[in-house]
């Protein structure tokens, strides 16, 4: 017996609109399992993930280098500029980064090296690295030398924010002290 195309096509529209209900129902459970995670971090309560949250975040997650990685998802994630990440903007991150969605849920994480924390003495060895002049600081032309060395985009922008982050005491220059801070 020979179907009809309306008859054909009927079980591939309802395929269809099944598939398409199971995979909104899976982006919203994703979506509450983010925003609980979202409010976990959020020490503060304010509704914005802040560099220092973030940075608590990673560590916490078990990440290397949490304050670059925080730095990072800032440059990233932070669509309105204003410093933080909001609620939206960190489940837009977590949806377009796999390596952060990883880190939030290890069981789809994919094969990459383990993550270890960095001995002092490592610390100061890349911080003698990057300190060009050796005088015991980090000027904004040897941070952004830096991320230009490390193949980073917006060096200039990654550059701005690390001295706005990492340089506590406002002298426009990130110590070994402020270094070791930044990166842990």
């Amino acid at each position: 017996m020979k179907r009809g195309i309306n008859q054909s096509c009927f079980p591939g529209r309802i395929a269809s609109k099944i598939l398409t209900k199971v995979a909104a129902s899976l982006l919203l459970a994703e979506e509450e399992q983010l925003n609980k995670i979202f409010d976990r971090f959020d020490s503060n309560r304010d509704g914005h993930l802040s560099w220092e949250e973030l940075k608590s975040a990673y560590s916490s997650l078990g990440m290397s280098f949490p304050g670059l990685r925080a730095l990072k998802a800032l440059c990233v994630a932070d669509e309105n500029r204003d410093g933080y990440i909001s609620q939206k903007e960190f489940i837009k991150l977590t949806r377009k980064n796999p390596h952060c969605k990883a880190a939030i849920f290890p069981s789809q994480k994919p094969a990459t090296p383990g993550s270890h924390q960095l001995s002092e003495d490592q610390l100061i060895k890349i911080f003698k690295r990057f300190d060009t002049n050796g005088d015991g600081l980090l000027s904004k032309e040897e941070v952004k030398r830096a991320y230009n060395m490390l193949g980073k985009s917006f060096p200039g922008v990654r550059t701005w924010w690390a001295l706005h982050v990492g340089d506590e005491n406002g002298d426009g220059y990130i110590s070994q002290k402020e270094f070791n801070k930044l990166i842990r």
